[in-house]
């Protein structure tokens, strides 16, 4: 979490020149987007651990298949059992980290940064921590799969599969929303703006040629090609605030169990052939 806090912090520090604040909000933000509440991150972790227990208590009564071919002494299997408990322990805080964070981002591209198409590159930043905490949160199920082979193949391990995949795609994109709706909003009104000026100038353009006044018809020619280069720069401009490679980072990072899998059965099929 410290790597991720100091990330946002320069994200936010990029972003200063957008922001809509004094130098006291934006300290303000800072230290909010760096440090966790102590209450509601010791309670969250105080639910992570009743998780674990709960996971701890459903193992004994149904095994998953993956983990019958480990034996383990009585008090390994007590070890096992209370790691478990504290990682869900640990995981809480950062389940609740990840909420804070991502929350606060998305709260400060809607009310804090001025959305300007021309100056969409400082608002890219925020993207890079919220796909970081995607790849982060996938962690947990590939060191499982890594350490339980037969986990993939497990129901349990298929839900387990499932679960975190979607979380961290949820993640990532969960703060973006707000600025890409505010970039959309943008992009519509520059584009109105550019159809107006555009409707005029043709129509000066029309009524000149039309009276047979051609002095300015080169001028009033360019201005339209003007305007419908500078429409076209708008039509491409991007609405959602990130580079091009970070959703592919993201992508290729929730595709990976899936080739795990597929190279998993395709050498099962091979040696039992």
């Amino acid at each position: 979490t410290a790597a991720l806090d100091a990330r946002a912090a320069r994200a936010l520090q990029r972003m200063r020149t957008l922001l809509e604040c004094d130098d006291v909000g934006y300290e303000e933000l800072r230290y909010r987007l760096t440090t966790l509440p102590t209450d509601k991150t010791f309670l969250c972790s105080v639910v992570g651990a009743a998780v674990g227990a709960a996971a701890v208590a459903l193992e004994r009564l149904a095994l998953p298949q993956a983990f019958r071919t480990f034996v383990w002494t009585d008090g390994q299997h007590y070890f096992i059992e209370a790691w478990l408990v504290l990682t869900w322990f640990v995981f809480g805080a950062l389940f609740y980290h990840t909420y804070h964070q991502l929350r606060l981002i998305g709260h400060i591209y809607m009310e804090h940064t001025r959305i300007d198409i021309d100056q969409v590159q400082p608002l890219f930043h925020f993207s890079r921590v919220s796909a970081l905490t995607a790849i982060g949160l996938l962690l947990l199920p590939y060191g499982w799969y890594a350490t339980v082979p037969g986990l993939i193949t497990d129901a349990a391990g298929i839900a387990f599969g499932v679960l975190f995949p979607v979380f961290a795609l949820v993640s990532f994109l969960w703060p973006l929303v707000g600025a890409h709706n505010l970039l959309v909003d943008a992009k519509d009104r520059a584009l109105a703006e550019n159809a107006a000026v555009l409707q005029h100038v043709r129509g000066l353009l029309y009524g000149r040629t039309g009276g047979g006044e051609l002095g300015d018809a080169s001028a009033l020619n360019d201005a339209l090609t003007a305007l419908r280069a500078e429409r076209q720069a708008i039509l491409t401009s991007p609405t959602w605030p990130w580079q091009p490679g970070t959703p592919r980072g993201v992508a290729a990072a929730l595709l990976l169990p899936v080739a795990v899998w597929l190279i998993q059965w395709v050498i099962e099929r091979l040696l039992t052939m």
